[in-house]
This record gives C-alpha cells, structure tokens and sequence, in this order.
C-alpha cells in the first residue's frame, strides 16, 4: 500500500517507524511525500490508499486515514 505523508523530515520519520512496523507483520508500505497544498487536496478528493496528518492543539497528534474504494 501506499502512504501519503506531508514533505517534511519529521513525517518522514514518522513514516519510517510505520513502515517498519509494518515490515515486522509482512505488509510492504510505500510512501508518497507530498506539498502540504496537494496532500489536502489530495485527502479532499479521496484520492489516496492512507495518509498521515496531525496538528498541535496543543498536544502533538498523529491520525492514519484509510480509505478504500467501495467494492
């Protein structure tokens, strides 16, 4: 699967730990570092598999968003 994550350095570290969490229950995840303008419009749209998003209010957060298409 495919992970979308804003281009920053700490989602990609983030990211990292996922994926190798991940790895450890045989499941391969890519990621996709994206502008913060085309992730939101990318979350907007559904046009993704997951992402990664979060803010501080005021504690630091972090939500996986999955969305599959209807089968």
């Amino acid at each position: 699967m495919t992970l979308t994550i804003p281009d920053k350095p700490i989602w990609q570290q983030v990211a990292q730990v996922i994926q190798a969490m991940a790895a450890r229950a045989g499941v391969t995840i890519r990621t996709l570092a994206l502008d913060v303008a085309t992730l939101l419009s990318s979350q907007t749209a559904g046009d993704h598999q997951a992402d990664l998003s979060g803010c501080r209010d005021p504690r630091p957060w972090v939500a996986v968003q999955t969305l599959w298409p209807a089968q």
